[in-house]
């Protein structure tokens, strides 16, 4: 503290001394000891001519040297306290400069004997020119700062005070706790409900596949184990609506078909719906699924050599059941390595032969599924 802040702490210390002792050897505090010379002061001044008054005046001029050497000290300044550094800081030092050298001028009588405190009081006003423009700097910064650290204070106050009213609206209301469009916290704690909880009605899930077309939210609904059969076909319909919806949903679609294909309860009339529809990204889906019929599987694997969408055509590639005529034949097909590479039963006569494809992306993955077979020994 400094400035006035200064001034009222030496009020204080002058009368409880001890107090100083609490705080270490904070140079804040300790430096306000130089007003109990201008105490003692008093009781020195019958004996100035003597050599004890001598040393007390300049013990005094010490004393006098520590609020000004603290201008120098920048590490010592809390500057996120001061309020009015200048006036009171050099109504404090100037007041005990002038003190010091009236009683250096009583007890020697001449102009050297102010000599040092002349110095002292240059050395005052002199740091405050140079240092006063800097402290003002740090100061306008630690006053930034605060405003700063006080704004985020309100948006964090704000943003507990929304996340406490959304946790409020789902344990109250439960799936159905949000309309769209949801803000992302509300998305976010609404996905994590339906994941972590442990079990929901097949009325309640149906309900929420028929109320939410949320990508994430219809996701986390698919996820769950116990999603009626009902509710799937409601998400899968909501998917063919984001899919025709344009390109930017591609990457979208694709994974809500693939989550809702692999849910146990897709029934095999949902899955014969996805491998017969227009879209590949169905069609892919539906082939990872174990409960399509095997026979219209395998009709559509043995077609493989026909595709020529990337995705659909990893998915036949990396399929067990896809015949080895219909591998060899996708082997050229750079959309198709990746799921030759991780394919068990992709033959290693292929791979080597991949490795050597002048496409690099067939190489790169014919090498990558050669490496896989000698770590497992085949």
């Amino acid at each position: 503290m400094f400035g006035w802040e200064a001034a009222y702490t030496a009020l204080i210390l002058f009368f409880v001394p001890v107090k100083g002792t609490w705080f270490g050897f904070d140079p804040h505090v300790w430096s306000v000891f130089p007003n109990f010379f201008m105490l003692w002061a008093a009781f020195r001044i019958k004996r100035l001519k003597t050599t004890n008054g001598r040393n007390f005046a300049i013990a005094f001029e010490i004393a006098a040297f520590v609020p000004v050497g603290l201008l120098f000290i920048p590490e010592s300044l809390d500057l996120a306290t001061i309020h009015s550094f200048e006036a009171g800081f050099v109504l404090w030092a100037l007041s005990i400069v002038a003190a010091s050298a009236l009683f250096s001028w009583t007890v020697w009588g001449n102009g050297m004997a102010l000599l040092p405190n002349l110095i002292l009081a240059a050395i005052l006003f002199f740091g405050l020119f140079i240092w006063s423009p800097f402290l003002r700097g740090r100061h306008h910064r630690a006053e930034q700062e605060r405003e700063q650290a006080a704004k985020q204070a309100e948006v964090q106050q704000q943003r507990d005070a929304q996340n406490a009213a959304i946790r409020d609206a789902i344990r109250e209301r439960g799936l159905m706790a949000f309309t769209e469009p949801m803000t992302d916290t509300e998305e976010q704690d609404l996905e994590l409900y339906i994941l972590s909880a442990s079990q929901f009605t097949p009325a309640e899930l149906t309900e929420a596949s028929e109320h939410y077309k949320n990508p994430k939210i219809m996701i986390a609904l698919a996820q769950k184990p116990d999603c009626p059969m009902e509710a799937l076909e409601i998400l899968y319909q909501h998917t063919i609506k984001k899919e025709e919806a344009g390109p930017s949903e591609k990457v979208t679609a694709q994974q809500l078909y693939f989550t809702v294909a692999k849910n146990s309860n897709a029934s095999p009339d949902l899955l014969m719906k996805m491998l017969r529809s227009g879209s590949p990204a169905q069609r892919a889906a539906a082939l990872r699924s174990e409960k399509l019929p095997l026979k219209q599987k395998m009709d559509y694997l043995e077609k493989g050599c026909t595709l020529t969408d990337d995705y659909e055509m990893a998915a036949v590639a990396r399929d067990a059941d896809t015949p080895v005529e219909v591998l060899e034949c996708l082997s050229s097909k750079p959309g198709a390595s990746v799921g030759l590479s991780i394919n068990p039963h992709t033959p290693t006569s292929m791979l080597e032969q991949m490795s050597q494809s002048p496409d690099w992306r067939i190489a790169n993955d014919g090498k990558i599924g050669l490496t896989q077979r000698k770590r497992q020994g085949k």
